[in-house]
């Protein structure tokens, strides 16, 4: 997975030890971190002629996946439309040093 995701907690911290202890909340903050990133380029992606539309379903067109030592194809696959929600398949992008892989995901469209 390209993406770690720390966890975000609140912690006590005690600052005294013993049973005089006082324990002080510390809010953790946390973001989404690459976690890897390939210097080597995926290959581009496929055509692929999408299939026509089907009515309550969302196509996720395929993608180049990494396996440690190579790339491989994914073939794309009919989602269920989420109702409310723009799909957003994954892609891969240029980063400092190399590409990163953007994963799939819903947003939430505006009222």
């Amino acid at each position: 997975m390209p993406y770690v995701f720390a966890v975000a907690a609140i912690a006590l911290i005690s600052t005294q030890a013993g049973a005089n202890a006082v324990a002080s909340p510390v809010l953790i903050l946390t973001m989404p971190v690459a976690a890897q990133v390939r210097w080597i380029a995926p290959p581009p992606p496929r055509i692929v002629v999408a299939p026509a539309p089907r009515a309550g379903w969302v196509w996720s067109p395929g993608y180049w996946r990494w396996t440690g030592r190579e790339y491989f194809w994914v073939a794309g696959v009919w989602l269920p439309e989420r109702r409310g929600y723009g799909y957003v398949p994954g892609h891969w992008e240029r980063a400092p040093g190399g590409w990163i892989f953007v994963p799939a995901r819903w947003l939430r469209r505006p009222l």
